[in-house]
This record gives structure tokens, C-alpha cells and sequence, in this order.
């Protein structure tokens, strides 16, 4: 009787892979495999860091111009240039606007007297009557970081008058 040649067993000879050798050993094709899994999800790892980096960046610029825009808001309500004076004792009166300094006002007094960090855009608006003042630069369209504050203000007119009015400062960078 003739005998069979025993063959060894191997987990790849029915696959005929190239990736095993006859002792099951894995080759270099596995760790290939097992390299570009690695790359691509260290990748998208550092994409959605990179991501989230930005958003916190974005956060935190608009969060600082809000406070900007908001003390801005206030000062300009206090401002000496367009606040009303009491009868008596000729005291600033905040939040109280004159109208005839309102019509007097341009840019320069506002740089002059006021910290402005940014770009600016002042509109102030009387709502009884419509009459409204703009100051500042034309507010742009699109995607740039802004930041915007409303106020209530008395603006006063000639007789005595007291109508309401708006404040309305947007700031960007």
C-alpha cells in the first residue's frame, strides 16, 4: 500500500489567499488593511476636533463682541453729546434723548467721546412720528460675526415733548 503524503493544514488553502503562508502565518496584506483603517480614523478624528475648535472659537468672538456692542449700547444712552439736561439743576438725564442734538450728531463726536472697538452701525428711531438717525457704516450681508442690541429710550422734542424711541447698535468685526 502506498501512502498519502500527509498535507499540513492550513486556514488560507481553501481561499487560496496570498495573504497566508502555509502555516496560517498573516502577511503583509492584513496589515495593510489594518493601516488604513488606523489613518482613516485618526483623520476623522482630528477633522471633528479641528470642527468643534472652530465652533468654540466662534462662540467665544461673539460672546466678546455681544459684551462690546452691549456696553456701547449703554454709553451711548449716557452719552453727554445727545442726552437730555434736567430743568433745575442741569444734570445729564440717561436714557433721555434730545432730538435737535440728535439731528447735530455725526460720527466724529461719537469717536471723539465714545470707546468704539468695532465696526458700527447706530440707528436711532423715533417711534411716534418715524423719524429715525443712522450713524456709522452700512451693515454688511453674509456670513461675518455680528452682534446686535436693542435699548428703549425717551426722545424728547421741542414743547417739551417725550415720544419713545429705539436704540438699535450692531457691531461686527
Amino acid at each position: 500500500m502506498r501512502r498519502r503524503p500527509q498535507r499540513h493544514f492550513s486556514p488560507c488553502a481553501h481561499l487560496r489567499s496570498l495573504a497566508c503562508d502555509r502555516r496560517g502565518v498573516e502577511g503583509f496584506f492584513e496589515e495593510m488593511a489594518a493601516f488604513v483603517v488606523v489613518v482613516i480614523a485618526v483623520g476623522a478624528f482630528m477633522t471633528t476636533a479641528y470642527t468643534s475648535y472652530l465652533s468654540f472659537e466662534r462662540q467665544e468672538a461673539l460672546a466678546s463682541l455681544g459684551e462690546d456692542c452691549a456696553s456701547f449700547c449703554r454709553a451711548f444712552r449716557s452719552f453727554d453729546a445727545v442726552v437730555e439736561r434736567g430743568v433745575i439743576f442741569q444734570e445729564p438725564l440717561p436714557g433721555r434723548l434730545d432730538s435737535q442734538k440728535l439731528d447735530r450728531l455725526d460720527m466724529s463726536v461719537l469717536e471723539g467721546g465714545l470707546n468704539i472697538p468695532h465696526h458700527l452701525n447706530l440707528t436711532i428711531e423715533d417711534i411716534a412720528n418715524g423719524t429715525q438717525w443712522r450713524l456709522g457704516e452700512r451693515t454688511p450681508a453674509g456670513q461675518v460675526v455680528k452682534s446686535a442690541v436693542s435699548s428703549p429710550v425717551l426722545i424728547g422734542g421741542p414743547g417739551g415733548r417725550q415720544d419713545p424711541g429705539r436704540i438699535r447698535v450692531v457691531m461686527w468685526e
